[in-house]
């Protein structure tokens, strides 16, 4: 088993900064203290080791730390040899949901409307409030692929969830299938919003069971992953007519509990949506599930999804698309749309406080990610920066160019960031900007051609898969070849 190098750091921040406004030039009034480097266990996250995370693969949207921590090895950074690409697969259908993976196989939500010839039938209309053309399908099948990881041959084609007549995604940035699946005790949960959860069974090929009974406006489609957690399947509900999250029972489907968002609402309802995925935590030696929410960040218990306590955002924030992350005493999450700010909160008391804020280069989509005593995030429009875990400030940025809602990696010491044009950058982190590489997973021919990459990446074992509009790549150093002997 291979050795994790320590990725994850936690300080001391001795002065509680308790402001009300989002403005990022009001003073920050905090101590550091060193920082100290966190032993060679991610125990604050799940209670399991690294080699035991390496062995899950990677079992939800961003992994089995549920931050983008990836434990593969010999990850090629220069993919000019074209057998580094060791396949491409075509996915039918539609979806921006990031992929998971088992030991053999890569597994990824798509959905489509009626096929013919092999392309969907899909029927434009004009949108009688907007005048806008709109594309919709007369029934919508929402399916799971199980894709080879050795040869890319596409192994399962399961139909999960089927709806007459779904209501159309208005928003480009959206489809079907953007919420990624999650596995645990080989059975894989997925989420389509208010389309409909199912679970599929490995062993017997089977759908599990499917539930329809969850129905909110979202507005412009879902986007909140599911995390499994012990027993449960857990999920946001966050539209602008009711907020909840949700857990099913992983062997029945049924609700195990809901439990409504208890922050004020605001009267535009359009400011109470979010698409935030949850993410399991350590808190007080328990497992715990960090929530970001409409306007405020909660915690739950996830035997019975009591609340245990909530920070309201110190500014207007919604439409959350970013994850948070955790270092195990602090916790660092976007407001999403509206102000767009960097929040930071200490977790180390009963009842969490704010410590710092900052709208300085925050991101909307693609969520943050901690390397030592540094956050590392990429604007929409393919800025990234590095800034202090302890005020908040930005120690350097760096324009990479292009257009970003993937959320970056970390793998062998590099940080992985993807844009929609399909240009992959291997960022090394540190005090400079330090881009290594830049590759391409687009059979990109003209200047406005090109495969868009929304889904975030993901790596396990030797292996780096990427999702594309249309396609599924798979990233890996070349076999070294043997000379022959000659012959005598």
């Amino acid at each position: 088993m291979m050795r994790i190098q320590p990725i994850l750091a936690t300080t001391a921040i001795l002065g509680v900064l308790s402001v009300c406004g989002c403005s990022s030039e009001k003073p920050v009034e905090t101590t550091s203290a060193p920082v100290e480097t966190k032993p060679e266990r991610a125990d604050f996250l799940s209670g399991i080791s690294a080699s035991e995370m390496q062995e899950l693969g990677w079992n939800s949207f961003r992994g089995p730390t549920g931050q983008g921590y990836a434990f593969a090895t010999d990850i090629p950074t220069d993919w000019s040899n074209p057998e580094t690409i060791q396949w491409r697969t075509s996915l039918p259908g539609q979806g921006y949901s990031t992929p998971i993976a088992t030991e053999d196989t890569i597994w990824v939500t798509t959905a489509h409307g009626p096929m013919v010839d092999g392309r969907e039938v899909v029927e434009q209309y004009e949108d009688p409030e907007t005048g806008q053309m709109m594309a919709r399908v007369s029934r919508l099948e929402m399916r799971l692929l199980g894709i080879s990881r050795e040869t890319g041959e596409i192994t399962t084609n399961a139909l999960l969830l089927a709806r007459e007549n779904p209501d159309s995604i208005q928003q480009p940035l959206n489809s079907y299938a953007s919420p990624s699946p999650a596995i645990a005790d080989g059975k894989i949960v997925a989420s389509y919003g208010s389309n409909g959860m199912a679970c599929y069974d490995i062993a017997t090929g089977e759908v599990a069971w499917t539930n329809e009974e969850m129905s909110v406006d979202h507005v412009v489609g879902a986007g909140s992953s599911p995390i499994i957690v012990g027993k449960h399947a857990i999920l946001h509900y966050d539209g602008i007519d009711q907020q909840v999250v949700v857990a099913y029972d992983m062997s029945t489907g049924e609700i195990a509990w809901k439990t409504p968002r208890t922050v004020e609402l605001n009267p535009e309802k359009q400011f109470n949506k979010a698409y935030s995925t949850p993410m399991e935590i350590t808190w007080q030696g328990k497992p715990t599930v960090l929530s970001v929410g409409p306007n405020c960040i909660y915690a739950y218990d996830p035997n019975d999804g009591r609340e245990l306590w909530k920070v309201p955002f110190p500014c207007v924030g919604y439409s959350i698309v970013p994850s948070p992350t955790y270092d195990g005493d602090f916790c660092y999450f976007s407001s999403g749309w509206g102000d767009t700010t960097m929040i930071c909160i200490d977790l180390r008391k009963d009842q969490p406080t704010l410590v710092w804020e900052t709208r300085n280069m925050a991101p909307r989509l693609s969520s943050p990610i901690v390397v030592g005593d540094q956050i590392y995030t990429v604007t929409d429009l393919g800025v990234i920066a590095s800034r202090s875990i302890h005020d908040g400030e930005v120690t350097w940025k760096h324009r990479l160019g292009g257009t970003f809602t993937a959320s970056p990696i970390l793998v062998e010491g590099n940080l992985v960031f993807c844009n929609h044009l399909g240009e992959v950058f291997f960022v090394k982190p540190g005090p400079e900007p330090e881009v290594i590489a830049t590759n391409m997973v687009t059979e990109r021919r003209t200047s406005d051609f090109h495969e868009r990459v929304q889904a975030s990446p993901l790596a396990v074992d030797n292996q780096l898969v990427i999702r594309t509009e249309t396609s599924l790549w798979c990233i890996r150093k070349p076999p070294v070849k043997v000379a022959a002997k000659p012959e005598h």
